[in-house]
């Protein structure tokens, strides 16, 4: 950029640069609506995919959608259709009357566990950060919170494999090695529950 006689001169190059950028940017959100339909529509398209292939139009989760859709789209990704997340995209296909997206309560005992999972068995990798980013008190496993269902936390850990198997991210032995030692695991906090709830039983000595 010159000065001349007190007046900023911008270079053609320059000028031109900005004059792309601004064409550029008026293309792209003249275009993002048209984007954003066409994202929706593969997500519509996939979901009436997986209902014949079930046989069934019942619910299914947004992570086995979306793994769906990168099967058949491995370019796929939200943002380039103008959504932040997917569930931005799927609570616009509900706006429309598309689709209808709803939360699953017992989900919520094993989302953590479903999506590292979800990571590690995607190949990417992880790292364990020696350093405390938090604290606070949790009482014994099972003693109260999301684990003071034990039957409802066994439950929601079955259905978390049920969906890495159908999401293909695990096969069916190691799916049902998995129930099984998740079952022995389940039995194993029930007894150690009913003892701390039971003083004097299995070994345990009353203070009184």
């Amino acid at each position: 950029m010159a000065k001349s006689g007190g007046r900023k001169v911008v270079k053609p190059v320059a000028a031109a640069a900005v004059t792309l950028g601004t064409i550029a940017s008026i293309w792209w959100f003249a275009l993002k609506p048209r984007r954003k339909a066409k994202a929706i529509a593969i997500a519509v398209e996939t979901f009436d995919a997986l209902a014949s292939e079930r046989g069934e139009s019942g619910k299914i989760w947004a992570s086995v959608l979306k793994s769906a859709i990168k099967r058949r789209k491995p370019d796929f990704t939200e943002s380039y259709y103008g959504f932040k997340a997917f569930g931005n995209l799927l609570e616009e296909a509900q706006l429309r009357g598309l689709l209808e997206v709803g939360r699953d309560e017992s989900r919520r005992r094993a989302e953590d566990f479903l999506l590292w999972a979800q990571i590690l068995l995607s190949g990417y990798r992880c790292a364990k950060i020696n350093q405390v980013l938090a604290s606070w008190h949790k009482a014994p496993y099972g003693a109260g919170g999301l684990s003071g269902d034990l039957a409802a936390m066994y439950r929601a850990a079955v259905d978390t494999r049920k969906t890495l198997y159908a999401q293909g991210l695990i096969g069916q032995p190691q799916m049902y090695v998995a129930h099984a030692i998740s079952l022995v695991r389940y039995a194993r906090r029930r007894l150690l529950t009913f003892a701390r709830h039971r003083p004097g039983a299995f070994g345990a000595k009353s203070r009184h």
